[in-house]
C-alpha cells in the first residue's frame, strides 16, 4: 500500500519577462535529454527540462517497517505538466510539484523507486533510488572442532597495592590453596602485577608497575602446575603480598593492556618471560583484587594523566582478540566493593553510618567487565575470601567448557526459549549445556570432533 503525501519549497524566478515557480533540492537528479537541454519535445534549443531531485532515499530496513521517499521538483523553462512515481514498477499518483512517498511495511528483498517529471513542451528529467528489506534475524552457524590435550590455563593476578591494601592481600595470600585446588585437572600459569602505572619498584628488584610481572622467590616470573600445591602456595603467597607502597592511582584494566603489549613488544621479548606466560592455546584468566575502580583522572601524587583507551574494558577485551586470535578465552574476574553494596563501603565516602566497610569505591568498571566476559565477582569484604576464590578457580577451570558465540542468541518463534541448536558433525543433537550471553557453557567437555552451534542474531543494519 502507498499513500502520497506532497510537500513543497517554491521561489519566484524571472525567466525571460515570464515568472516561474521553482523547487530546489542539494540532491542531483537526471534529465533525460540530448545534453543540449531538451528531448526533441519543443525547438528552442536553448530550453531547460525539469529536473527531479530525491531530498531523502529510502534506508535500508528491517521487515514489518515501513519507509519513504522524499522528492522536490525544479521548474526547467516551461511548466511542469505530469510527474509519474513508480515503486517496484507499480505506478503511484505524484504531485507535478514534488512529495513525500510513504512506503508501508514492504516485502523482504529489494525494492527501487523511480520519478520521472515532464513539462508542457514534453522535456524530461528522472531520478531513481533502490533499497533493501532485511529480515529481523541472521541465522548463524559456528563450526567448533574439540581436539585432545592438555586444558591449558594462564592466570594473571593483578593486585591492587595502594595505601588501603594491606588486610586484603594478607586474607587472598592465606586462602590460595582454595583457588589452586580447582586447577588441579589443568595446564596452569600464574603471574602477579600490580595495578600501579606509575614507577614503584617490586621487592625482588623487578619493576611492579606499567603492566610489568613480579618476580616470584624462585626467580621465575611466573609459577605453575609443575610445582607442588604446597611450593605453590608458598612461592604465590610471598609475592602477593606487595605492601601498600604503590600509586592511589589504580588501574588494573590498564595494567592487564600493558602486560600483553609487552609480550608483544620486542624490546621486552630480550628477556622473554611476558612472552613466555602467554601462551597461544591457553585460556586467559584475569584476576583482579581492589578496594576501587579503575581510576579515570590524575591525583595528587603526580601520576600522569591515565591512557583513557587502555582503561577501557572493551577495549582490552578487543585487544586480547587482535593479540592472540578471535578463538582466544578470555575471561576477566574481580573481588571488589561490589556495586551498591553500602556494608562494604567505608562510612565517610557514602557507606552505611556507623558501619565497618574498607572500601573506597565501587568496583564499576571491573564488575561490568567481569559480566561481560562470564567472570566471577567476589566481596573485597569478606572475612575469609575462602569462597571468592574457590569461586573464580571454579570458573577457571569451567573455560574449558565455555565458547564464544557471535551475538546473544534470540528467541525467534516467541516461545519464551532461545532458539540454539547444537549438533555433532554425524547430525546428533548434543545436550548439557547452559546460555552466558554471547557464550555457551557445556557442563561437562565435549568430546574429541567438529560441532555446529546453530542460532540467530538480531539484525543491526
Amino acid at each position: 500500500m502507498f499513500r502520497l503525501i506532497i510537500t513543497m519549497l517554491t521561489l519566484s524566478l524571472v525567466v525571460g519577462c515570464k515568472q516561474q515557480s521553482v523547487s530546489f533540492s542539494h540532491v542531483e537528479g537526471t534529465p533525460l535529454n540530448d545534453g543540449l537541454g531538451n528531448d526533441g519535445g519543443g525547438n528552442n534549443n536553448n530550453a531547460q527540462p525539469p529536473v527531479v531531485r530525491i531530498v531523502r532515499s529510502p534506508a535500508d530496513q528491517i521487515l514489518g517497517e515501513d519507509n519513504e521517499v522524499v522528492f522536490e521538483v525544479i521548474v526547467g523553462t516551461y511548466p511542469v505538466s505530469d510527474v509519474e512515481c513508480f515503486v517496484d514498477d507499480q505506478a503511484v499518483d505524484c504531485d507535478p510539484n514534488g512529495g513525500v512517498i510513504e512506503i508501508v511495511s514492504p516485502e523482504l528483498g529489494d525494492h527501487d523507486v523511480r520519478i520521472v517529471v515532464v513539462d508542457e513542451e514534453g522535456l524530461q528529467g528522472h531520478t531513481q533510488d533502490q533499497w533493501t528489506v532485511h529480515n529481523r534475524y541472521l541465522r548463524k552457524v559456528s563450526n567448533v572442532t574439540v581436539e585432545p590435550g592438555e586444558k591449558l590455563s594462564d592466570i594473571l593476578f593483578v593486585i591492587d597495592n595502594s595505601g588501603s591494601m594491606a588486610d586484603e592481600q594478607a586474607g587472598i595470600a592465606d586462602r590460595i590453596n582454595k583457588f589452586l585446588e580447582k586447577l588441579t585437572d589443568l595446564n596452569w600459569r600464574v603471574a602477579i602485577i600490580t595495578t600501579d602505572p606509575s614507577g614503584y619498584g617490586s621487592p625482588y628488584g623487578a619493576p611492579a608497575t606499567d603492566g610489568r610481572m613480579l618476580a616470584f622467590p624462585n626467580g621465575s616470573y611466573f609459577i605453575s602446575s609443575e610445582l607442588s600445591l604446597g611450593e605453590a602456595k608458598k612461592q604465590f603467597s610471598a609475592t602477593i603480598t606487595q605492601g601498600i607502597d604503590g600509586s592511589g592511582n589504580e588501574r588494573g584494566i590498564y595494567s592487564v593492556y600493558r602486560s600483553i603489549e609487552r609480550a608483544l613488544d620486542p624490546k621486552e621479548i630480550i628477556d622473554g618471560k611476558h612472552q613466555e606466560f602467554f601462551r597461544e592455546n591457553a585460556a586467559l584468566s584475569v584476576v583482579i583484587i581492589s578496594d576501587e575502580t579503575e581510576t579515570l583522572n590524575s591525583i595528587s601524587d603526580g601520576s600522569e594523566l591515565p591512557d583513557l583507551f587502555k582503561s577501557d574494558g572493551d577495549n582490552l577485551v578487543n585487544f586480547v582478540k587482535d593479540s592472540f586470535g578471535e578463538d582466544k578465552i578470555f575471561q576477566w574476574n574481580s573481588i571488589i566493593t561490589r556495586p551498591g553494596d553500602r556494608n562494604c563501603l567505608t562510612p565517610s565516602l557514602g557507606g552505611l553510618p556507623g558501619g565497618t566497610g574498607t572500601g573506597y569505591a565501587y568496583g564499576v568498571a571491573y564488575d561490568d567487565l567481569s559480566r561481560k566476559t562470564g567472570g566471577s565477582v567476589g566481596d573485597i569484604c569478606s572475612a575469609d575470601y575462602s569462597t571468592e576464590l574457590k569461586a573464580i578457580g571454579q570458573e577457571v577451570a569451567s573455560l574449558q567448557t565455555t565458547y564464544d558465540l557471535s551475538c546473544v542468541p534470540q528467541d525467534l518463534d516467541k516461545d519464551g526459549q532461545v532458539d540454539f541448536h547444537v549438533e555433532s558433525l554425524d547430525g546428533k543433537t548434543v545436550p548439557g549445556y547452559q546460555l552466558l550471553g554471547d557464550k555457551v557453557k557445556f557442563n561437562s567437555p565435549l568430546k574429541k570432533g567438529d560441532y555446529n552451534f546453530q542460532y540467530f542474531c538480531l539484525n543491526t543494519i
